[in-house]
């Protein structure tokens, strides 16, 4: 068992493969380990790195039916920079899920 290597994109990254492995629960811990704490301090790319890691870990809670803290997550995204393209495809997906649930409510 070695160290993990040190780069911004670790985590992210190993996500990405643990969630095409269909293993959610590995990639939230990787990702949640990027954005918390959040890092005053962090320069512009890191930031990047950070914005694009919560917009996919909303995309993971609100699959798993967990809209409001998807939402509250992006909602911290939009504080850092909303124009950021790869939280787009998370917030339709938290979107259309949102309505499925108001939705299936109403019946």
């Amino acid at each position: 068992a070695g160290r993990k290597p040190y780069f911004d994109s670790w985590n992210y990254m190993m996500a990405a493969a643990k969630r095409m492995q269909g293993k959610n629960d590995e990639a939230i811990v990787l990702l949640e380990e990027m954005i918390d704490p959040p890092n005053p301090w962090a320069s512009f790319p890191e930031r990047q790195w950070i914005h694009d890691a919560r917009a996919e870990l909303a995309s993971i809670l609100a699959e798993r039916g967990e809209l409001e803290r998807a939402e509250k997550l992006l909602a911290e995204n939009h504080k850092w920079n909303p124009s950021w393209a790869p939280a787009r495809e998370a917030e339709l997906t938290v979107a259309r899920l949102r309505r499925e649930k108001v939705l299936a409510a109403a019946k």
